[in-house]
């Protein structure tokens, strides 16, 4: 399938053999569903035409399915170190935690050589036309009553991304930026303002993947960094870190470190307040250590409302608590009452903050992470970070089995 490419790669494909057929409508699943309609064997394959897999390879995915043993077979890619750059890694890992949301599936990749029989495949009635073909064949597949099942396939570093899709049933994988199309969560939020930030810890386990704990405290101390970071990067006067244990020599010695207070959670917040605030003039902003992702613009965007016409700004978060959380002036009972890590913790502090009489201003929506999921979810949505990066280490170690 040739989807626009402006490689020279059709002229080539032609040249050798191939039958070559054009896919005008651009899109991922476009060559995808061009391809299948095609295709006049009963079983169909489709893999990536950029020599990171080998057609040699494909009776690996095509047997099972002439055989009987399954119904769609996925090639789960089996490579070395650095056959995948870190966003593609990355990228597969979300849409597997996806597929294990949305389905009783256990798969270890998505991945793009695959097999099964093209009038089952076409009568699926996949609708996507982009990136999201690959996840929504194998959720139709698995409503349907398929078995779905996968194995290893050898995946090879690409000698060079093609500029365009190469003639093939899929384009060649990206070699930018990846977002999953079930769920774009890219924002880009403008604004300003002259307060001050805190960042607190919450008090709780960091989120741990599945590896050794002491990496899981590495990751939370680059999501903390991170935060800084957003932080120094904004047009704040001061940022705060609200610590809970021994100041590290991490920090950056732009910014100031005080003590977290004890008792629960919400009685910490308060006095978060009332600590970073004690010298500056307000507005304050308290923001938590598990939104690595944000940035210096969304914490401006957060404190703007408070220089215009709010008492109080809430940014929600994906799980029901929130983010951040900013005030024209400490209140004794701001935090009276509010069930702290629950999934109605937002809509009760928002109705504390109603019953105090202030006007509260929501903001932007993020997904905190407190779980493996999440943590891959950030460092999509931010892989320059460095919690993307410690990540990175973490999924090397992962990885390693399957590699060897």
């Amino acid at each position: 399938m040739d989807n626009g490419s402006d490689d020279g790669s059709a002229a080539l494909a032609t040249e050798l053999g191939a039958d070559v057929i054009c896919a005008p409508v651009r899109g991922f699943g476009s060559a995808c569903w061009a391809g299948l309609q095609a295709a006049e064997d009963d079983i169909v394959c489709f893999m990536d035409a950029d020599a990171s897999l080998d057609p040699g390879d494909l009776p690996l995915v095509a047997g099972p399915i002439a055989d009987g043993a399954c119904d769609l077979m996925l090639g789960s890619r089996a490579g070395a170190r650095g056959s995948w750059p870190l966003h593609a890694r990355l990228a597969n890992l979300a849409l597997m935690a996806e597929v294990r949301r949305r389905s009783t599936l256990t798969l270890r990749d998505l991945g793009p050589m695959r097999a099964a029989r093209r009038q089952p495949l076409v009568d699926l009635g996949i609708e996507d036309r982009r990136s999201g073909w690959p996840l929504e064949m194998v959720l139709r597949a698995e409503r349907a009553g398929w078995r779905v099942a996968e194995c290893p396939v050898p995946y090879h570093p690409a000698p060079g991304a093609p500029r365009s899709p190469a003639p093939c049933a899929a384009p060649s994988r990206p070699s930018g930026t990846w977002r999953p199309s079930f769920d774009d969560r890219s924002r880009g939020l403008p604004g300003g303002h002259h307060g001050q930030i805190a960042t607190a810890g919450h008090g709780q386990d960091p989120p741990v993947p599945p590896t050794h704990p002491a990496q899981a405290a590495r990751l939370a101390t680059a999501a903390i960094l991170d935060t800084v970071a957003a932080g120094l990067s904004s047009q704040a006067r001061r940022v705060t870190v609200v610590l809970d244990g021994p100041q590290g020599p991490w920090l950056p010695k732009r910014v100031e470190v005080i003590p977290q207070r004890t008792g629960p959670f919400g009685d910490r917040l308060a006095g978060a307040i009332d600590d970073a605030c004690s010298e500056l003039a307000l507005p304050v902003l308290v923001i938590g250590m598990d939104t690595p992702q944000v940035t210096g613009a969304g914490l401006d965007a957060a404190a703007l409302p408070l220089l215009e016409e709010a008492d109080a700004v809430l940014g929600p978060a994906e799980d029901g608590g929130y983010w951040v959380i900013g005030t024209n002036e400490p209140h004794a009972d701001m935090f009276a009452g509010v069930p702290m890590s629950t999934d109605a913790t937002c809509a009760a502090q928002r109705a504390q903050l109603h019953r105090l009489g202030l006007r509260v201003r929501e903001v932007a929506t993020l997904r905190d992470v407190d779980d493996f999921d999440d943590a891959l979810s950030a460092a999509l949505i931010a892989p320059r970070t460095q919690f993307a990066a410690e990540l990175d280490l973490m999924l090397a170690f992962i990885d390693a089995p399957a590699a060897m």
